[in-house]
């Protein structure tokens, strides 16, 4: 299957934030919950976001037991808010330490699953 379908499908089958983080034990989602609460963008970084002319789908293949992921996607999801006509932002859970099927090589980087 070439990547674009591939890519295509895993986005059409991935969850929006809120369903993502719902998978979670409530000690994981808690964590995730204070580095939204603590994130915000700046007047200057909103109107950036809110100028973006062309729609944008963002697939994140994440482990909610993640300890970087816990850092990184309540701020992808605040950017994503600062404009969700353009930018739809989806999730794909991960397995602690397996690659994600299908995903693995599009996604493949310096030799690593990401």
């Amino acid at each position: 299957m070439e990547t674009s379908r591939i890519l295509s499908a895993a986005f059409a089958s991935a969850t929006p934030y809120s369903d993502h983080l719902a998978t979670g034990t409530p000690a994981q989602q808690d964590a995730w919950r204070q580095i939204f609460d603590r994130s915000h963008l700046t007047d200057d970084q909103r109107r950036l976001v809110a100028g973006f002319s062309r729609e944008m789908h963002v697939l994140v293949i994440s482990g909610v037991w993640c300890g970087d992921c816990a850092q990184q996607c309540p701020l992808l999801q605040r950017i994503a808010e600062a404009s969700p006509d353009r930018i739809k932002l989806r999730f794909i859970a991960r397995a602690a330490g397996a690659p994600q099927p299908d995903l693995g090589l599009p996604l493949r980087i310096n030799g690593g699953d990401r």
